[in-house]
């Protein structure tokens, strides 16, 4: 379940379990330990985050993220999710974002 800190609904960041992510500075931490994130991957999973519990159809998210042309690049998408929970020693399945 995505979590959200106290504060102003425009500034509030997701928190999730151990992992927090900073919009702002397009920071991620899990555990209180900063984690790497390339930035199509920190728009991944940015995304993600502002679409939690919500079902997106591949092309939708490969559109937002990579742009009009990769509507049909699956691999794209598959090996940065397969990336996402590796950099973070965390499981996407068990946490929804991370």
């Amino acid at each position: 379940m995505l979590r959200r800190k106290s504060g102003d609904s425009e500034a509030q960041e997701p928190r999730l379990k151990d992992v927090e992510v900073n919009f702002q500075s397009r920071q991620v931490t899990v555990r209180a330990r900063k984690v790497h994130l390339t930035p199509r991957e920190f728009e991944l999973l940015q995304y993600l985050a502002n679409n939690a519990n919500k079902i997106v159809p591949h092309r939708k998210l490969l559109r937002a993220v990579w742009g009009p042309d990769y509507g049909n690049e699956l691999g794209h998408l598959r090996a940065y999710m397969k990336q996402l929970p590796k950099k973070s020693n965390c499981s996407l399945a068990s946490q929804s974002i991370c």
